[in-house]
């Protein structure tokens, strides 16, 4: 199962249209990403893409945030207020200037092993759906530079359930093919760039509030630059362990250990590993057998204290094996949410679905974390 497929199964659960489908592939196509860790596969951008695409649209009426950000990681006014008091979101000051285009840090939101950051760039000049682009970005945090980061423009727009509307309720345009026309240029003229740094394995847990971060932005629609934007980390480094030694029906797989932060999470699992033969495509389009790696139900949400279930709530990030280990398989990742760490009751999880078993026949887990 390649990682297209990995996307188009993703979105099953939301019932997307073929359009939706083609679209959330078409950005997941064009994200940059890089990793600095080669032992576990790097998770697809499918969750990340949807909630992008899938989250209510929100309403302008002078919110004046930053919109990818806020589409990102479902934030209302409520939970941004909720957020900076927390001080998990802060607005850096930090920009930098070339050749007229300036780039400015507008929102990040930290915790001790992932941070998403919004970054406005004025001085562009761009035509009606044209994409702005960014050839290459680094990220050094505490002088070292980080592998697992993406970042992508914001578009403009969101899904309502039926259709995509742009920032003020307007429904998208739509190209000759019926693909809808993204809006990334704001009524003031900037565009939005959203940075994401993942867990990656090769940092310590909670480590990030406090460091020094700069980021360059290499190439803004062909003006070399760099850009070099450098400020403090605040954020939180907030997070619970538990040891549920869960185990997960027939899988083959117990959950030992969790780690939930307020914009990430780390699960251990005691699963020896496994492999299946399904049927892949070599380069010439030919069905062959392949043996894939089985993996353990994945992270799918949380419950909270009140019942409520938050789904599709994950993002990018690693699960595998590390080095010469069969018997531990871990998963680290980033979230589309901002959550309490102390509201979480419950984990769910669900199996990956290999081969032809739909997302709807998947089989979830709830494993109790708290009363």
């Amino acid at each position: 199962m390649n990682d297209r497929e990995k996307i188009i199964r993703a979105l099953e659960p939301v019932r997307a249209s073929g359009d939706m489908v083609r679209e959330v592939l078409d950005m997941a196509d064009r994200k940059k990403r890089n990793t600095g860790r080669k032992t576990g596969r790097i998770l697809a951008a499918a969750a990340a893409a949807a909630v992008l695409l899938i989250g209510t649209a929100l309403a302008v009426g002078g919110l004046g945030r930053d919109r990818g950000l806020m589409r990102m990681l479902h934030l209302t006014e409520e939970t941004i207020r909720q957020a900076e008091e927390a001080g998990i979101l802060e607005s850096p000051a930090a920009s930098d200037t070339h050749e007229g285009i300036t780039v400015e840090a507008a929102q990040c939101a930290v915790d001790g092993d992932s941070l998403m950051a919004a970054f406005r760039i004025e001085g562009l000049e761009l035509g009606t759906g044209e994409a702005p682009s960014v050839d290459h970005c680094r990220v050094f945090i505490g002088g070292t530079e980080i592998g697992s980061l993406g970042w992508s423009f914001d578009r403009g727009m969101s899904w309502d359930g039926s259709r995509f509307v742009y920032d003020d309720g307007t429904p998208a345009d739509l190209g000759a093919s019926g693909e809808p026309i993204p809006r990334y240029v704001r009524p003031n003229g900037s565009v939005e760039l959203d940075l994401s740094v993942a867990p990656d394995g090769t940092r310590e847990l909670g480590e990030l509030p406090g460091q020094e971060i700069e980021v360059r932005f290499y190439d803004v629609c062909g003006t070399e630059g760099p850009w070099v934007l450098r400020w403090t980390l605040s954020g939180s480094a907030e997070r619970l362990t538990y040891a549920p030694a869960a185990v997960l029906g027939d899988t083959g797989a117990t959950l030992t250990e969790v780690v939930l932060s307020p914009i990430s999470l780390k699960l251990v699992y005691a699963f020896p590993m496994q492999t299946f033969e399904e049927i892949g495509l070599n380069e010439y389009g030919e069905q062959i057998p392949v043996r894939t790696l089985k993996e353990p139900p994945l992270p799918g949400g949380v419950v909270l204290r009140d019942g409520t279930e938050l789904r599709d709530i994950t993002g990018g990030g690693i699960l595998g094996y590390t080095g010469n280990e069969t018997e531990v398989f871990t998963v680290e990742m980033n979230l589309s949410r901002i959550i309490d760490p102390a509201e979480v009751t419950a984990l769910l999880l669900h199996e990956v679905g290999y081969g032809d078993v739909p997302a709807s026949e998947m089989t979830w887990y709830t494993v109790q974390l708290r009363d």
